[in-house]
């Protein structure tokens, strides 16, 4: 009987020391660090929502972006007027890149035949969408894309200083818009993912 009690009290003590041990162990191994590629996902897929204006870069000098890979289309345009700035955002649909021409005009004009543009406003800023397919090319535009088919003139948010946005056409790869300001004001550009969105931050106040 003594015998069996000493071995039964060993093997409790043997299986104690064991479970410490892998507790210790288990303590001991670090976590997984976060997945960078998540993380820059989520910044950029919360930037066009957020009440912080993208400033790196910004001046008032012309901007301008190459677009890359298959052709897209502009899905989407919304704005918005925030504390010290505005948003303006172009959704893109489709695999390729956006590029963009921005630049502030004294003449603002149709493109191919060149007709002159009304925009309201102190100031106006041409934004050109690069690598965007004619809508009407079923070819072209990205398979289960609905191009954006929004009015020709927008009205910009309550409160803000973007007068109205005015459409013009697609034209050799180009998605022209006029945005009517009411004053010249530094703007930035930015190319975000996860959806794709170009965002034209206008900065009202010093950031």
């Amino acid at each position: 009987m003594r015998l069996r009690s000493t071995l039964a009290a060993s093997a409790t003590i043997a299986l104690l020391l064991g479970a410490c041990a892998q507790s210790e162990r288990e303590q001991a191994v670090p976590a997984s660090p976060p997945d960078e590629a998540t993380q820059s996902s989520e910044a950029a897929s919360s930037g066009e929502e957020g009440t912080t204006p993208f400033t790196f870069g910004s001046g008032t000098d012309q901007q301008a972006a190459a677009g890359a890979g298959p052709m897209i289309v502009v899905t989407d345009v919304r704005m918005g007027s925030h504390d010290g700035f505005d948003r303006l955002v172009f959704d893109i649909g489709g695999d390729g890149e956006a590029g963009w021409d921005v630049a502030y005009t004294d003449d603002p004009r149709t493109q191919g035949k060149g007709e002159k543009v009304e925009v309201d406003g102190d100031a106006v800023l041409a934004i050109s969408i690069r690598n965007v397919a004619m809508p009407t090319d079923e070819e072209a535009v990205p398979a289960g894309v609905e191009p954006w088919d929004g009015p020709e003139r927008l009205d910009g948010p309550e409160g803000g200083h973007i007068v109205e946005v005015v459409e013009d056409t697609v034209f050799e790869g180009r998605h022209l818009f006029h945005v009517g300001l009411d004053s010249e004001v530094p703007f930035t550009v930015q190319r975000l993912e996860d959806p794709q969105r170009v965002v034209i931050d206008f900065l009202l106040e010093e950031a």
